[in-house]
């Protein structure tokens, strides 16, 4: 086993650190830009992450449904996560500006 495996597999498979990640990315959208761009998708899939699991560890999942087993699997699932919000909050970002008021930069 290499250091990084050692390294990954200690932190990766805990759901506290997930949420912890998830909670500081998300104190960090707030405060910092707030362009719901970056911290913010990748806060909610810290979070999922996290809950996935705390889940799987408590054996809410059945365990064919156990795929986060290896820091592989949870790395992977945290990027599709975030990819997944980051497109569902800019399709809802499209959305929720469409409005009949000129802009003052449309010439």
């Amino acid at each position: 086993m290499s250091i990084a495996d050692t390294i990954f597999t200690d932190w990766a498979n805990i759901a506290a650190a997930w949420a912890i990640l998830g909670v500081i990315l998300l104190i960090m959208e707030i405060t910092l830009d707030g362009s719901k761009v970056f911290f913010l998708p990748m806060g909610l899939a810290a979070m999922i992450v996290g809950l996935v699991l705390h889940l799987q560890k408590i054996g809410v999942t059945p365990t064919a449904l156990s795929f986060l087993t290896s820091w592989n699997r949870v790395l992977i699932a945290y990027a599709i996560c975030a990819l997944v919000f980051a497109i569902i909050l800019r399709v809802a970002a499209r959305h929720r500006h469409i409005d009949d008021t000129p802009d003052v930069n449309d010439y």
